[in-house]
């Protein structure tokens, strides 16, 4: 006996139209027509549904839709199946809207695709634990908060100022400050310690503190080096040019067309920064001064001196100096008529 499950299979092979094209067409999914060639309609959702989708599936084929619904009511009373009867609104309801939101129903019912309803478990899972670490998160923030507005203010460290006593003792700590008359903004300040002893006036007082000054100075010339000991020329050179921060072409005597004279030096410094200064002397006359920073402990640099072509022949001499004047390296070079 044909039933409606053969007969919709036989006229949708008849004329050549796929079981996915039929489920694009009518929006079913492609299991429940499956399904429906198969006659294995308890696996579809139950009620007014079925015969919804039998004759959306018979229109879309070009087949009698009567044909094929006769068909299945033959089908439930042979196999005396019954169908599920809903509510009149529910049933108006949802039978107008069965076809296009099938999808709903294959949501509810994913069992008949189980992949589907791992899908949904999964998404499910990975929400709630979303959430809760959204609420973890409140919670920190709103006890952090907490703790800043009432918790850490009550215990914060009391800050005390220190106020200077007005009963210190003078004798053994003298703090004076001198102004001069002109100009009226010049202040001179000074602090030391005294053993105890009576001063008799402000005249005596000012001494004493000149007597300091100059003592604390004295000290201080003392430790100071001088600039020389500071510096040290370790390496130095006349040449005609400079390559890769180097001396190129290493010479003492230099034709006349040569337009440039370079003098490099690679210098060792104890205090950074200093300085050093490349005077040019012609025929023991000062050409120039030079000025070169000292910015590191090893520190190479270099000046030059332009020539004019065919001028200032003759003994050339560089010093090179600290700033003080005490030479630290003199090179002696020719400009000749080679």
């Amino acid at each position: 006996m044909e039933t409606v499950g053969i007969y919709l299979k036989k006229e949708r092979e008849a004329k050549a139209i796929s079981l996915s094209e039929v489920a694009r067409l009518t929006k079913i999914s492609k299991f429940y027509l499956d399904y429906i060639e198969r006659d294995e309609f308890e696996k579809l959702p139950q009620g007014p549904y079925i015969k919804g989708y039998i004759s959306s599936y018979s229109e879309q084929i070009g087949s009698d839709v009567d044909e094929a619904l006769k068909l299945y009511d033959a089908l439930i009373k042979k196999e005396n199946l019954t169908e599920t009867v809903l509510p009149d609104d529910w049933e108006t309801e949802e039978t107008s809207i069965a076809p296009e939101n099938h999808l709903v129903e294959e949501w509810k019912r994913n069992e008949a695709n189980p992949s589907t309803g791992k899908a949904f478990s999964i998404l499910r899972t990975v929400l709630v634990g979303s959430m809760t670490l959204f609420s973890i998160g409140i919670f920190v923030l709103a006890g952090f908060g907490f703790y800043h507005l009432f918790l850490f203010e009550k215990n914060s460290p009391e800050v005390v100022q220190l106020k200077p006593s007005p009963e210190r003792n003078a004798d053994t700590t003298l703090s004076t400050v001198i102004k001069e008359k002109n100009p009226p903004e010049k202040v001179i300040a000074a602090q030391f310690d005294h053993p105890t002893q009576e001063m008799d006036g402000s005249q005596e007082k000012t001494s004493d503190l000149d007597d300091a000054q100059i003592s604390l100075s004295s000290q201080k010339k003392q430790m100071d080096p001088p600039v020389s000991a500071n510096l040290k020329v370790l390496k130095a050179s006349v040449c005609s040019g400079i390559k890769d921060r180097l001396p190129a072409g290493i010479a003492t005597v230099f034709p006349y067309s040569t337009q440039r004279i370079y003098v490099w030096n690679q210098i060792q410094a104890e205090q950074i920064p200093s300085e050093i200064h490349h005077i040019y002397y012609f025929n023991d006359i000062k050409i120039s001064d030079v000025t070169l920073k000292v910015r590191s402990n090893f520190w190479r640099t270099w000046s030059y001196k332009t020539i004019p072509t065919g001028s200032l022949q003759g003994q050339w001499r560089v010093d090179i100096t600290t700033a003080d004047g005490t030479v630290l390296k003199r090179i002696n070079f020719e400009v000749g008529t080679l």
